[in-house]
């Protein structure tokens, strides 16, 4: 990505509302290090940063990655690793000088409390549509909890209806650090909906509204559904 890209990113981030930018990242550590670094000179240091490598780096290449970008004071570093290395998350934590967030590929809250056992994350990711649903969400969220660890729901390319339902747990949830939110076009969670909740477009001033009304407050299109399943 260019200079003029991720400049024009982060302002169309900002002006919709968002305190804090995720930035993906991968590939050769130094040019990912300098595009870090021109994002935080670009939006200043009243914006937070995180990055995303969705586990592309080595241990080794995560560690050195994080000690390089630390200086640009990034929020977290997510997904560093493959997830079934746990112990590899654990080596990391005790050494990055930036807090580890991961959580979007566990399943269930046993899986998650390892984590949380070993001090091997900051920031606990779960996706409500991966992990069981809300039930076993919460149980990953009050477990977090337990443990002073903060709670970030994945919600990803997701639809409008793991978006409601996250944002009903997200609102329940004493530990919440960050509801996340996608910029990226996506039918099924702009489209599916009569009332859609959680766009970007619906942020104001870092925050977004709860759906209201039975269920999770949303009413589905049928019209909607019968043409996106054409596609």
């Amino acid at each position: 990505m260019v200079d003029s890209d991720i400049h024009a990113a982060a302002d169309r981030i900002i002006a919709a509302g968002f305190r804090n930018l995720k930035l993906k990242c991968g590939g050769d550590i130094d040019a990912e290090i300098a595009r870090i670094a021109k994002l935080r000179k670009y939006i200043g240091p009243e914006y937070g940063i995180m990055v995303d490598a969705n586990y592309i780096f080595s241990e080794y290449q995560a560690l050195r990655f994080a000690e390089l970008a630390a200086e640009h004071h990034i929020l977290w570093f997510e997904e560093p690793i493959q997830p079934e290395n746990r112990r590899g998350y654990c080596r990391l934590s005790r050494k990055s000088p930036i807090a580890l967030a991961a959580g979007e590929s566990e399943f269930t809250a046993h899986d998650c409390t390892d984590l949380f056992v070993e001090g091997a994350v900051q920031f606990i990711q779960p996706d409500i549509s991966r992990c069981g649903g809300i039930t076993e969400c919460q149980r990953v969220a009050v477990a977090a909890d337990a443990f002073g660890i903060q709670y970030a729901p994945h919600v990803g390319f997701s639809g409008v209806v793991c978006v409601a339902a996250s944002l009903h747990l997200a609102a329940a949830s004493r530990n919440l650090a960050f509801q996340e939110c996608m910029i990226t076009p996506n039918a099924l969670r702009e489209e599916l909906a009569v009332n859609p909740y959680g766009l970007y477009t619906q942020v104001q001033d870092g925050t977004v509204a709860i759906p209201e009304g039975p269920g999770l407050g949303i009413e589905i299109d049928w019209n909607a559904v019968e043409r996106l399943w054409d596609r």
